[in-house]
């Protein structure tokens, strides 16, 4: 009945209500799978912020604005500039088996990518939990994120004495190598990192 299919749509919507903020741009399709469902890939181009709800059903139309990053002072740049410099330097440490990786870390690319930029990108690669990565996209201050991704990367692997080398696969654990439970989830966390540094860069332009 209509009443039924009303009911439904509604609990459909409450299953899904968008985030406040989010980003949006272009969206390619990948694949469509067997099932109708389809793979696509967003272009994220622009952060917004959800403002007025337009329309319910039979789906959400809302109207939102850009929502841009605190204005910096001089000191503040200063300090993000140098966070920035840290975080590179640990991409490079993280990555020191693959020359192409290192080649694109130290590129112009990313040596000179404007802060705010940066600090969405190198969150990117990271490949951070969904809740993390909205915690992320909603901080309007860019030193607070730069600081967020540092500390991601300190907590991964400051502790570890391990050296990790590069085999076809990507990093490599030394088999004749003693571990502890810590150890081991860092080298975990580093595989994963080396990985989405391949898939990432593969897909921006340098």
């Amino acid at each position: 009945s209509s009443a039924a299919s009303d009911v439904y749509k509604r609990q459909n919507q409450a299953t899904y209500k968008p985030r406040e903020v989010f980003s949006a741009g272009p969206v390619s399709i990948l694949q469509e799978l067997a099932d109708g469902r389809m793979l696509i890939q967003v272009d994220s181009q622009v952060r917004l912020q959800l403002r007025e709800e337009k329309q319910t059903l039979p789906f959400s139309i809302w109207s939102a604005e850009e929502l841009r990053d605190q204005d910096s002072t001089p000191e503040a740049e200063q300090a993000m500039g140098q966070c920035k410099e840290k975080i590179l330097r640990r991409l490079i440490t993280i990555t020191h088996g693959s020359e192409e990786l290192q080649s694109v870390l130290k590129s112009d690319h990313w040596q000179k990518m404007p802060l705010q930029k940066f600090s969405f990108a190198s969150a990117g690669v990271l490949g951070v939990g969904a809740d993390l990565a909205q915690d992320l996209l909603e901080m309007t201050d860019t030193r607070d994120r730069l600081d967020t991704v540092l500390d991601i990367i300190n907590r991964m692997g400051g502790a570890s004495p391990w050296r990790v080398g590069n085999g076809p696969a990507g990093p490599q654990v030394p088999h004749n190598s003693t571990a502890s439970p810590h150890n081991h989830r860092f080298i975990h966390s580093l595989y994963f990192i080396y990985n989405r540094l391949c898939v990432f860069f593969k897909a921006i332009p340098i």
